[in-house]
């Protein structure tokens, strides 16, 4: 069986941002429908013309230029394999001990300079016991604070999860925003954040 995890960050907030996760949620739902789920890379170039399409921005005289960025993971459980592809989003790999980064395309979703006929990388990865996979939006890493007013950063998050590899992903995920509140201390938030962590099961 296969599993699809999808982490997407829309611009924009409050009512156009909304529209805009309407539009995404509903393009991304008629391509699991029509296209079916098998490669992630496939679903990236789908999703970046329909919502073009859908923001009548694939054409010179559009009057709004909005996107996403977007990670995509298709699991197959009976062949302990994940395929990732992403949208100016990486994918962060725990296995044996070691964190390693998987870097998306340098691509957005959508834009007036987003090319419809853009083709993104598909990465295919063994799935072995233990290993744990995560996604990430950019106001993670780029929340400010520490002493010197600093973004939080990639190696600061991969410190982090290096630290918590042995523990439950559930452990992980609240060790980390605690982390995150720490860092941030009176600073405001300056962006939304989502962090998603786990660990697919092998099986039929």
């Amino acid at each position: 069986s296969k599993g699809v995890i999808a982490v997407m960050d829309c611009t924009g907030h409050g009512v156009p941002g909304a529209f805009m996760t309407a539009v995404v949620a509903s393009s991304f739902s008629r391509i699991l429908h029509h296209h079916g789920h098998d490669d992630p890379a496939e679903m990236l170039t789908q999703l970046n013309r329909l919502v073009k399409t859908a923001l009548r921005q694939d054409r010179d005289s559009a009057v709004s230029n909005d996107g996403l960025d977007a990670a995509i993971c298709v699991v197959d459980r009976a062949n302990s394999t994940l395929t990732f592809a992403g949208a100016n989003l990486p994918l962060l790999v725990a296995e044996g001990g070691a964190l390693r980064q998987v870097r998306g395309d340098r691509m957005s979703l959508g834009y007036l300079d987003s090319p419809e006929d853009y083709r993104f990388a598909a990465h295919r990865i063994d799935v072995r016991p233990g290993s744990a996979f995560y996604l990430y939006t950019d106001g993670v890493t780029d929340q400010v604070g520490g002493e010197a007013g600093r973004l939080f950063g990639r190696r600061r998050l991969q410190d982090v999860l290096a630290e918590l590899a042995d523990r439950p992903v559930s452990e992980q995920m609240d060790a980390l925003f605690l982390k995150l509140s720490q860092w941030r201390g009176d600073q405001r938030r300056r962006d939304d954040m989502t962090f998603v962590a786990f660990r697919p099961v092998s099986g039929s």
